[in-house]
């Protein structure tokens, strides 16, 4: 069996930081509570101000990632182009599950505990009842923005499905100009300081704001390797050759109050009814 060189992993959440590990499983504290108190003191008067600070015991455990093709050997050979493009297509599988993981494994069995698992992120919260600066996505984003910096973190990442994305850039004002720039024009994709990370893995109506310094860590046990073998079942008789990817990772979640998000969607508050409104359901009498 042949062992192609191993490839880094472009995902679209490599913002998040990584380390390598050569465990099967990262036992790490989770941050659950803080409060900074710290102040200024007199040195041989004051005593230092405690803060609190609380943690849980978390373990991440290494899974693994794989996908394959079956393609003859004769194509192979022949065709190194397409070789190369089959090549390139099963590490791309492996790429997008583990970002579809990072986002939305459930942490049983084989699957990652990813960050919109319950306990994995903060939800928002936010009510436009009782905070009336939020119409529209782009506020309910901005204030997850504050509430990670609230927190003493730094957000530079927004997660969204593309479609919540597209609709967010077509927002206007009551002139019918774009809030963001000119949709010809290229975008930095910019909100709030933050770098918008486009998933289709990310479900509609949801999002996540995050510091993705701070906040989570990857593990590397294996990146993205690709191996070919002619020993698979009955390969070697029938001229056939497997392509194989695989990848072992393990994720953790250390700060939650880091990542904020959950739904997308802004729902106002309810007009009041006004005087000449009530008169007017009355009809003429």
């Amino acid at each position: 069996m042949s062992r192609a060189s191993s490839a880094s992993e472009p995902h679209r959440l490599r913002s998040i930081h990584h380390s390598p590990t050569s465990n099967k499983a990262i036992v790490y504290s989770r941050e659950k509570k803080y409060v900074n108190n710290a102040a200024e003191v007199v040195n041989g008067v004051d005593s230092a101000p405690q803060s609190e600070i609380e943690f849980d015991t978390q373990t991440a455990n290494v899974k693994d990632i794989g996908n394959c093709f079956i393609v003859t050997k004769d194509l192979m050979e022949d065709s190194q182009a397409l070789a190369d493009y089959i090549n390139f297509r099963v590490q791309y599988g492996v790429k997008q599950r583990v970002e579809s993981q990072l986002l939305n494994g459930d942490g049983t069995n084989a699957n990652l505990s990813g960050l919109l698992v319950t306990g994995n992120y903060t939800p928002h919260g936010f009510d436009p009842d009782v905070n009336p600066e939020i119409t529209n996505q782009v506020d309910l984003i901005g204030f997850a923005a504050l509430a990670v910096k609230s927190v003493g973190l730094t957000p530079n990442v927004t997660i969204m499905n593309p479609v919540d994305y597209f609709k967010l850039r077509c927002l206007k004002d009551s002139n019918g100009r774009y809030l963001f720039s000119d949709p010809m024009a290229p975008s930095n994709r910019p909100i709030w300081d933050t770098y918008v990370v486009e998933s289709s893995a990310m479900p509609k109506g949801k999002f996540l704001t995050l510091d993705t310094n701070m906040a989570c860590m990857i593990y590397d046990r294996k990146e993205t390797v690709v191996e070919f073998g002619y020993e698979d079942g009955n390969n070697f008789r029938k001229g056939l050759v497997t392509i194989k990817a695989d990848r072992r990772l393990a994720f953790a979640i250390e700060r939650p109050s880091g990542i904020v998000g959950g739904d997308l969607t802004v729902t106002k508050p309810k007009a009041e009814v006004s005087e000449s409104d009530k008169g007017g359901q009355g009809g003429a009498g």
